[in-house]
């Protein structure tokens, strides 16, 4: 084979790969899509506030390398499948702190532990399961301060094939919303939105979304450092309700997506 043939043939066959690749992208990209829009998500959008932006920026982005959809020097929104999760930035002298946790697919929080493991410690034991709601779970501490979760609840069908990845973060399914009178904020949401509480009594939702209304000042789980306190939260509801609950004199929005 001459020279010039050679090198026709080798260019068409790097196009050829580079096609290919591209047509992957695309198919990879359709399929997180279609996904996120086939999962339930009770919080298409939370908004959290933090006093380490350029720090939460970091470590969502480039640690655990999560998209990043949205960002200025005042905030910046993450893709987590089919929900929004945004920090925004506070200068007050606080450095607010919150739970949260993210759906992953039912049969893959062993490959998710050892996926988050290698990015950032976890926290307490590693991986726990909770009997009563047939679920398994594993936490982290971000630059913040918050405590993050990947839970895999058992109850839910959405099994996936291959190795854990970011498109396996499903949603948003846990915030938390600690209150002095948690049963009196729970009736609230229930009344609102026609909630119910998910196997424990101030747990207010589903699998697909919950909120934890606990104790102000209560030590949030595992490793029972961080205390539940009230800091500002911005929540967007899939549900049906009432178009905007405020509660009493707390800083939570809850708005009904349209």
């Amino acid at each position: 084979m001459n020279r010039r043939k050679f090198v026709k043939n080798t260019i068409s066959f790097t196009a050829l790969i580079a096609l290919h690749k591209v047509a992957q992208s695309c198919e990879s990209w359709t399929n997180t899509e279609t996904t996120a829009q086939l999962v339930n998500a009770r919080f298409p959008e939370i908004t959290l506030n933090t006093s380490k932006l350029k720090e939460q920026l970091h470590f969502y982005s480039k640690v655990l390398g999560i998209p990043v959809i949205d960002s200025d020097d005042k905030q910046f929104s993450l893709k987590i499948g089919a929900s929004i999760l945004r920090f925004k930035e506070v200068n007050n002298g606080f450095n607010p702190t919150y739970h949260f946790a993210f759906n992953i697919p039912s049969n893959k929080f062993k490959k998710a532990k050892k996926w988050l493991s290698t990015k950032t410690p976890l926290l307490g034991n590693g991986l726990y399961y909770f009997d009563f709601w047939d679920a398994h779970a594993m936490y982290f501490r971000d630059p913040a301060g918050n405590i993050g979760e990947l839970i895999a609840r058992h109850t839910l069908d959405n099994d996936r094939e291959g190795e854990f990845g970011i498109t396996d973060l499903l949603c948003v399914s846990e915030i938390g919303t600690p209150v002095r009178n948690p049963s009196d904020f729970a009736s609230e949401l229930k009344k609102a939105y026609n909630l119910d509480a998910y196997a424990e009594s101030m747990f207010i939702g589903d699998e697909n979304g919950i909120f934890v209304v606990v104790p102000k000042g209560r030590l949030w789980y595992p490793d029972y450092i961080l205390e539940a306190e009230v800091y500002p939260i911005d929540i967007l509801i899939s549900d049906e309700g009432v178009d905007e609950l405020k509660y009493k004199k707390y800083p939570y929005s809850i708005k009904r997506k349209k």
